[in-house]
């Protein structure tokens, strides 16, 4: 009787196990441009606005296997400002050619979008009206 019972408490934790993890989703990256450097995507499931009309979105920056770059991908959270166009990065994560991540970044300060660099057509991608 005890082995029955620990047989059922052993495969009802390994159910909810299962079915806890299963419930964790994978980002689902959208593509956005690639402006020959790098691909950049974002994961629409974790686009959101916010009370104080702050977008906040998650974009990967792709740069394939270019023998070039340091880093295979690069992951930003940004927080994106339409109306007083600016945005800053809450966090990011580096990733290396064999998918290995190197390096987490912090919280920048906020800026303008660069009118030369991608976060200018990020800023566009997210805040056309």
């Amino acid at each position: 009787m005890l082995r029955q019972y620990l047989h059922n408490v052993i495969f009802a934790s390994i159910c909810f196990v299962l079915f806890n993890f299963s419930s964790l989703k994978a980002e689902e990256w959208q593509f956005m441009f690639d402006n020959g450097l790098q691909k950049v995507s974002y994961d629409p499931t974790s686009l959101s606005n916010n009370k104080n009309g702050l977008i906040t979105v998650l974009v990967k920056y792709d740069y394939g296997h270019a023998y070039w770059v340091e880093y295979a991908e690069i992951h930003f959270n940004f927080e994106i400002d339409c109306t007083n166009r600016k945005m800053r990065t809450l966090f990011s994560k580096r990733f290396n050619k064999s998918g290995k991540r190197l390096e987490n970044g912090s919280v920048t300060d906020w800026q303008a979008p660069r009118d030369d660099g991608p976060t200018e057509n990020i800023y566009l991608y997210f805040c056309k009206n």
